[in-house]
């Protein structure tokens, strides 16, 4: 089974592509599901290091615009002998594409890391629900401190209950790690990014596969033109604007920013091998009727309307280079409509970056209301400006934007006014 968490461009919920038996390789693949919501929860010793690796995930899930809530349970004894119950440390977070309220009760997806931790988690785990575990630690010796008389992963009732995914995770990450000049007890220690990893695996962005899939479905069909939608994320946390095409776009900030580079790279090589016309265009926080109802100029429309406090972060000195929809669609259809003998990234922005300061008072002006304002910290994965240098696509596209950010927001609320949606 293959989770997709979505991005922060295409929120929708965690999407599930089957997989026969969980293996890659069967070639046998099922329809894929999309759900609102998954729990996972991370079990190990306390010295598996799963308070980090739930907060790792955690961080990579709200990144990607996923709402979550998470749960660290801390072992009943600080000191326990590894492999001991009582030793067992875990950290569950549930998260998705609606909004969260709870950690979650019964997780989806148990990782559990030792037979301790099987032991003390396994009957949580829903049924049908994803087990996965790190076969190297079922020793006999393991099993014996957890209670079992025999290995658990043998039980044919556990396979008919779980979808049970085993994977020796200590032998994989010794053979990942050699001539690393790690210490074994180093290398012993990273088996829970290995962990990590897998769920990455599990619950990976679906634009870099999706891209993949979109450019091999566009190559056999004999398309002519492929435009690819990229985004202003790419250049990650710089503070010299505007930002232009030629900078580097190799340090990107979060996961999302990093699928968009590698659909770009996904779209050159394409365009180096095949004779298919390829575009990218950078997009620069789009924003206009029906936008998608988790981003901040939505969520800020819907809670100043309700009178409810609006999240703000930071100092508010952040700035955006805001793009309103129409304006983007006419960069679109500029690019369809010229040829490309060779692979281009455009910037489409709106070519006069606002603070949060900035368009807090804009959308009070629209909408009427005076905003209330709940202060946080800083995010982390935000950065602190994105500014779109124009020139390329006034040279190749000849365009510009037409709508500034008092007027997209004006007309933004009368489509909220009169559809009652935001």
């Amino acid at each position: 089974m293959r989770h997709q968490v979505c991005p922060l461009g295409a929120r929708q919920g965690p999407i599930k592509e089957m997989k026969d038996d969980m293996q890659p390789n069967t070639g046998k693949t099922r329809p894929m599901e999309q759900v609102d919501s998954v729990t996972i929860r991370f079990v190990g010793d306390s010295g598996d290091g799963m308070q980090l690796v739930g907060s790792e995930f955690t961080k990579a899930s709200a990144i990607a615009g996923n709402d979550l809530a998470t749960f660290p349970d801390f072992p009943a004894e600080i000191r326990a002998p590894t492999g001991s119950l009582a030793g067992v440390s875990g950290y569950q977070v549930n998260f998705g594409s609606k909004d969260i309220f709870t950690p979650g009760d019964q997780p989806d997806v148990l990782v559990a890391m030792n037979p301790a931790a099987l032991k003390t988690n396994l009957q949580d785990l829903r049924p049908g629900g994803i087990l996965i575990t790190n076969s190297g630690a079922y020793t006999e010796g393991n099993l014996e401190k957890a209670g079992y008389k025999s290995n658990p992963l043998d039980d044919a009732a556990l396979k008919k209950n779980y979808k049970l995914v085993s994977v020796d995770m200590d032998k994989l990450t010794q053979a990942a790690l050699a001539g690393s000049g790690l210490s074994n007890k180093d290398v012993a220690r990273c088996r829970n990014y290995f962990a990590l990893g897998v769920m990455y695996w599990l619950y990976a962005h679906v634009n870099v596969t999706g891209t993949a899939t979109v450019l091999e479905a566009a190559r056999r069909h004999g398309c002519r033109l492929f435009v690819f939608g990229s985004s202003s994320s790419v250049y990650g946390a710089r503070s010299a604007a505007p930002f232009s095409e030629d900078d580097r776009t190799d340090r990107p900030v979060s996961p999302y920013a990093a699928t968009k580079i590698a659909g770009e790279m996904l779209c050159a090589s394409y365009r180096a091998l095949h004779p298919m016309e390829i575009v990218a265009l950078r997009f620069f926080t789009v924003y206009g009727p029906r936008q998608r109802p988790d981003l901040a100029i939505a969520k800020f429309t819907r809670l100043l309307l309700d009178g409810k406090p609006i999240p703000f972060f930071g100092d508010g000195k952040s700035a955006r280079d805001y793009t309103f929809v129409d304006d983007i669609v006419a960069g679109i259809l500029a690019a369809v409509d010229r040829r490309w003998p060779t692979f281009e990234a455009i910037n489409l922005g709106g070519a006069h970056p606002a603070t949060l300061l900035d368009l807090v008072a804009a959308l009070e002006a629209a909408l009427g209301v005076r905003a209330q304002l709940d202060r946080k910290p800083d995010q982390p994965g935000d950065v602190p400006l994105t500014s779109a240098n124009l020139a390329k696509a006034k040279a190749l596209l000849g365009w510009q934007p037409h709508t500034s950010l008092d007027e997209g927001l004006r007309r933004y609320a009368a489509w909220v006014r009169k559809t009652g949606k935001a």
